[in-house]
C-alpha cells in the first residue's frame, strides 16, 4: 500500500464527532507536580499558553506556542519517565503516523517533551463502521506499527486514547511512548509490567514478555473497541483478564461483521509459538497479513 493513507473525508470532524480524548492514568503512585504558569518558557522558546484539562498520571499537559504554532508540552512527574534510548530513536523518525518529538529537556529537574498538538483529539470513546476501520484507521495504525517496529521500538500500550486524529481529518498518529522499549537481542524485550493497560495487553505480556506481536494484540483489542464501544474484557481485573486470554478466544457480538471478527481473531491469536514461521497460519498476524487483509487478499487463518 502507499506510505500515506487518505480516504476522502471519511475521518472528517462531523462524522467522527471529534473531541479531545480522555487521558489514561499510567502510574497512580506518582507525586503531583506543580502546575506551570502561562508565560513559562521551555527549551528557551516554547511559551506555555494554558494547561490542558486532561492530564495523565505520569505528566501534566500544556498548550504552548513557538513561532505562532501550537504544540503540546508534556511535563513528567519523575525522572527518566521516558527511556533516553527511546527518545533518541523517536527523534529520528519522520512519519505522519507517529507523533514527532520536537524537543526534550528539563524544567525544575523534571523532564519534558514537546509534541504536536492534535486539535481533533484521540479515538477514545468513538466508534466506526467496518468501511472506515478497513479503509482508514486499520491501515494507518498498521503503518505506524511498521515504522516503530522497523526502528526497534515496541509501543507496549496501544489503545484508543493513544491514537490521535491528525489535523487533516483523514489519518491518525500514535502517541505516548512513556513505557515503550527499544528491542534488545533482535526481537524480544523482558520487562516489568508497570504502566501497561491490562484490557489491551497480550497474554505473553502477563509473563513480562513483550514482542512486536504484542502490539498487534493490542491493535486487535483497540479495533474491537472502536467498533463495539468497549473492550471484550470490560470491568475485569488484570488477573481475570490474564486467565481469560490464556484459555479462551475473544467473544464477538452478533452485529460484528464476520470479516472484522476474522481480523481481530488473527491479530489476537494467543499462541506465539510459530511467530517466526511465516508460512504457518497458526500464528498471530502482523504487518504483512494486516496489509493484505486491508487490500481484500484472502489468507490462511489460524485454527
Amino acid at each position: 500500500m502507499d506510505n500515506r493513507t487518505e480516504i476522502n473525508s471519511q475521518l472528517n470532524a462531523a462524522e467522527m464527532n471529534l473531541e479531545a480524548g480522555q487521558a489514561t492514568v499510567v502510574n497512580p503512585h506518582m507525586a503531583a507536580s506543580s502546575k506551570l504558569q502561562a508565560g513559562t518558557i521551555l527549551a528557551g522558546k516554547y511559551e506555555i499558553v494554558k494547561s490542558l484539562s486532561v492530564s495523565t498520571g505520569e505528566a501534566d499537559l500544556y498548550i504552548c506556542k513557538y513561532a505562532d504554532k501550537e504544540y503540546v508540552a508534556k511535563v513528567y512527574r519523575r525522572q527518566r519517565a521516558v527511556k533516553p534510548e527511546v527518545i533518541t530513536v523517536l527523534k529520528s523518525i519522520d512519519s505522519s503516523y507517529v507523533a514527532s518529538i520536537y524537543e526534550t529537556g528539563e524544567y525544575n529537574n523534571l523532564p519534558f517533551v514537546i509534541l504536536p498538538y492534535y486539535k481533533n483529539g484521540s479515538l477514545q470513546g468513538k466508534t466506526y463502521s467496518l468501511d472506515v476501520l478497513k479503509q482508514v484507521i486499520i491501515p494507518c495504525i498498521n503503518e505506524a506499527l511498521q515504522v516503530l517496529h522497523r526502528n526497534d521500538i515496541i509501543h507496549k500500550d496501544l489503545k484508543p486514547s493513544n491514537i490521535m486524529i491528525r489535523d487533516d481529518d483523514q489519518s491518525i498518529a500514535i502517541i505516548d511512548f512513556g513505557i515503550s522499549s527499544v528491542v534488545e537481542e533482535g526481537n524480544t524485550v523482558l520487562v516489568t509490567r508497570t504502566g501497561m493497560t491490562p484490557e489491551y495487553s497480550a497474554p505473553e505480556t502477563f509473563r513480562n514478555l513483550f514482542l512486536e506481536e504484542s502490539d498487534y494484540y493490542s491493535f486487535g483489542i483497540t479495533v474491537y473497541e472502536l467498533f463495539c464501544g468497549c473492550t471484550p474484557y470490560k470491568n475485569m481485573g488484570a488477573d481475570e483478564i490474564a486467565q481469560f486470554t490464556a484459555v479462551q478466544r475473544i467473544p464477538f457480538p452478533k452485529n460484528m461483521p464476520k470479516e472484522l471478527q476474522d481480523f481481530i481473531s488473527a491479530v489476537t491469536y494467543f499462541d506465539i509459538t510459530n511467530r517466526n514461521k511465516k508460512d504457518n497460519p497458526n500464528r498471530r498476524w502482523t504487518y504483512a497479513e494486516v496489509s493484505n487483509w486491508c487490500k481484500g487478499i484472502k489468507q490462511f487463518m489460524a485454527n
